[in-house]
């Protein structure tokens, strides 16, 4: 018997052919044994790792009070010459900056518009009914015209002074972002490596599953949106060999490409994918934190976050995670519901641009969700079944004086039960 960490060697007396590979299984695969170590992931925290932040922890900034904004930014302060901001993520950050602003307005404007149906619903109210109710009609739309027309102003004065708030002409996030990250942007890819990079991600990462960026390309049709993980990616790998040091990636993608969970459903450790790769290709550490777990870990940098902030944050990830889940679930139905209708073809009528515009919609960049009809379709019969039920003349088909078969149904035979 082999002693654990021995390397076995072939015994010439015993016929025994000699073993290719002396490598232990322990030892190539330790990234899927071995637990993650808090002290060494603090030491790198605390020293010289690199720390690069993900497109959204930034955008995340702008769902948070002004306490864990301040947090943050004394956070990075105390990373100074250590911080990264990927050449994509900075892409990323300045596409959806706009869109993150203004996700504030939107939820007070899904309100007003409930505000509206209800004082629609309200000038309706006993329509028929006023020349015999006439006062009491005109009570209940006076009440619910006044109620609504209250609600609108002051949830209108609520957004307008909304504290997370922040015009995009005046950003002050953005401002704070540039003044820390000045001077530590990842290099921009040229443009014949942009596409070799996005071609790898299509052709050879994303069919076996490589880490990061499969899970964006299960909803992304733009190739060279769903590889933007495996861009950032790429940009880790390179800066740490070029500057030879570990590197902390900061992100709130809970997605299982970037993250292994616990059972309560939390991030824990990274993809061993990730870990091994990093390893293999750098030489160097790569650890992996949310941003509430930064936070947490802020004492390293000699930083003061109070609790209150990081249980901020932590609901922030959580409702970005709940919308998450709700988004996967949309998808997985609309994708049901299509391979269904394929199944009985019941969208063949369409022009086959039409049919990839709608695939697009499905699975796109920007799903349409209420463009999907819901269908209820019968439960698909075999293959065998579907045969036989083909080869059966039509009743326009059968033979003149041919009587239906004894098995038809009355459906068949039309609502008379003549053939």
């Amino acid at each position: 018997m082999v002693a654990r960490g021995s390397i076995h060697r072939p015994h010439p007396d015993r016929g025994e052919p000699p073993r290719p590979y002396s490598c232990l299984v322990r030892s190539t695969f330790g990234h899927h044994y071995l637990p993650p170590d808090k002290g060494q992931l603090e030491a790198a925290l605390a020293s010289d790792a690199i720390v690069a932040f993900d497109t959204n922890v930034l955008l995340n900034l702008y769902q948070a009070s002004q306490s864990v904004r301040d947090s943050f930014f004394r956070v990075l302060d105390a990373l100074g010459d250590r911080l990264l901001l990927p050449h994509q993520v900075g892409v990323e950050y300045h596409r959806n900056r706009v869109k993150a602003i203004q996700d504030i307005d939107a939820e007070y404007n899904a309100l007003i518009r409930k505000g509206e149906e209800l004082a629609d619903a309200g000038r309706n109210f006993a329509q028929g009914r006023e020349r015999r109710d006439a006062d009491s009609v005109d009570d209940v739309r006076g009440l619910i015209k006044e109620a609504t027309e209250s609600l609108r102003l002051e949830l209108e004065k609520r957004r307008d002074q909304d504290p997370h708030r922040v015009e995009p002409s005046n950003d002050h996030i953005r401002d704070r972002l540039e003044d820390a990250f000045d001077g530590h942007v990842g290099r921009a890819p040229k443009p014949r490596k942009l596409a070799r990079l996005v071609r790898d991600f299509v052709e050879v990462r994303v069919p076996l599953e490589l880490p990061p960026g499969f899970e964006d390309a299960k909803r992304k049709s733009d190739p060279a949106r769903a590889a933007g993980d495996y861009l950032i990616w790429e940009e880790l790998l390179a800066c740490a060999k070029r500057r030879e040091q570990d590197v902390i990636f900061v992100t709130d993608d809970i997605k299982p490409d970037w993250w292994r969970k616990g059972g309560n459903g939390s991030p824990t450790v990274p993809h061993p994918s990730l870990v091994s790769e990093f390893a293999a290709s750098t030489g160097y550490d790569y650890f992996q934190l949310t941003t509430s777990q930064l936070l947490k870990k802020a004492a390293a940098l000699d930083v003061d976050v109070s609790d209150a902030d990081v249980e901020e944050v932590e609901a922030i990830q959580a409702a970005a995670s709940a919308a998450e889940a709700a988004l996967e679930q949309q998808l997985r139905e609309m994708r049901e519901i299509y391979s269904q209708a394929l199944d009985y073809k019941a969208i063949t009528g369409l022009n086959p641009d039409i049919s990839r515009s709608f695939i697009s919609r499905i699975i796109g960049d920007e799903p349409l969700f209420d463009f999907v009809p819901k269908i209820d379709l019968p439960v698909p019969k075999d293959r065998h079944e579907r045969r036989q039920q083909n080869d059966q003349p039509e009743a326009d088909e059968r033979p003149s004086g041919e009587e239906p078969s004894e098995n038809e149904s009355e459906n068949d035979r039309g609502s008379d039960g003549v053939g």
